[in-house]
């Protein structure tokens, strides 16, 4: 008799405790960027420290996984399709895993048809699906790995094909639920292929997978409707440019900057802070809403980055209540996020008046490019 309570309760669970995660995760992350920075010319060091942002890349990538499958699950996720150009769509995605695959050492080919193909999507949804598919092959090509990416028209399709030099047999989405057993494969493969599998089906389109015989590796196609040229001037693959291993190094040159930090963690408020000092920045520290108020009034901060869940006053508010008194060309509003940044947490977010949203495991980062004035990883409002 309550055994639909009982799962709703554990569905219900399962979304607080993906951001408790996170909050505990995000202070490790801080601390490896500034590890970086000051013991990277120790030749024993940076071994030291890649070990630990892939295994950290591990449990970030199995977390957004199962906030991700969770949303599916209620029938959470939309999409909301516009004519979009394949392959910055594709470029998007490919930006997202490079760092990974290059510390992997592996190698990605791209192969491309010299006109653009257009489809109708979701942007940010179907470059999801793309990055977990990449994700997926990348798990099976192993240390040293090739990662080939093939894109072509088929008649009113498009073709996206993805396949790997590893040796581990390809997931099938279909047996997800089989995940935890001792011959299943990983359970961030099979989660990550299932929900790429979800995706790309809201888009009207399709994944196949097969294991490639005794060459070993495996092959994942994906097929989505073609879409029509629209009128006018369009973008070529080229706009987008796709990172390569050089431009993927980040460059820690920055201007000082005012900037207040808002967050009842202490770990993740302290840990923030020292990489932002050690940039040469003036930060200051709050814990609450109320205190973060007085502070941004009286000091003026170029920047206030701001955690939504605070106590005595939470982010939404005081982001409405500091917009009320200071424009976007005085202060900047920073939303710092511990759960992924889906559609609804962005809309929010613009209508309470923050100018940028940031996810809390890739703060840093963004943080970075923002205060250089460049455009940030995650979405501007």
């Amino acid at each position: 008799m309550n055994t639909n309570r009982e799962a709703n309760a554990d569905r219900d669970t399962v979304g607080p405790l993906v951001h408790e995660l996170r909050n505990a995760v995000a202070p490790i992350v801080n601390a490896v960027h500034l590890m970086k920075r000051r013991f990277g010319s120790d030749p024993e060091v940076p071994a030291a420290l890649r070990l630990i942002e892939r295994q950290l890349s591990e449990i970030v990538n199995t977390l957004d996984s199962v906030a991700d499958a969770q949303r599916l699950a209620r029938g959470e996720v939309t999409a909301e399709p516009q004519r979009v150009e394949l392959g910055s769509v594709l470029r998007a995605a490919m930006n997202d895993q490079l760092p990974v695959i290059d510390s992997r050492g592996q190698h990605l080919h791209l192969r491309s048809p010299h006109s653009s193909l257009w489809i109708d999507a979701d942007p940010a949804r179907l470059a999801q699906a793309f990055s977990r598919v990449l994700d997926t092959a990348a798990r099976s090509a192993g240390e040293g790995g090739d990662i080939w990416l093939d894109i072509a028209a088929r008649g009113d399709e498009v073709e996206i094909r993805v396949r790997d030099s590893g040796d581990e047999a390809a997931p099938d989405a279909e047996a997800h639920e089989d995940a935890a057993s001792d011959d299943a494969p990983s359970a961030p493969r099979t989660i990550g292929l299932v929900i790429a599998s979800a995706l790309v089906e809201l888009h009207g389109g399709a994944i196949e997978t097969r294991t490639l015989g005794t060459s070993g590796g495996s092959e994942f196609t994906i097929r989505l409707p073609r879409a029509a040229q629209p009128r006018g001037p369009a973008p070529t693959p080229n706009d987008l440019p796709l990172r390569s291993r050089a431009s993927s190094e980040h460059e820690w040159v920055v201007p000082s900057r005012r900037v207040l930090l808002v967050d009842d963690n202490e770990a993740v408020r302290t840990s923030f802070a020292a990489v932002l000092r050690d940039l040469g920045h003036d930060v200051r520290l709050a814990a609450d809403g109320i205190e973060a108020l007085k502070l941004a009034e009286q000091w003026r901060p170029e920047f206030v980055v701001l955690d939504v869940h605070m106590p005595k006053l939470n982010g939404y508010d005081l982001a409405r209540r500091l917009r009320s008194r200071f424009p976007p060309s005085v202060m900047q509003l920073v939303m710092m996020s511990g759960t992924t940044l889906d559609q609804a947490t962005l809309v929010g977010a613009k209508s309470a008046g923050f100018d940028h949203c940031i996810d809390k495991l890739s703060a840093v980062m963004s943080l970075d490019q923002l205060l250089r004035g460049a455009s940030p990883e995650q979405p501007a409002l």
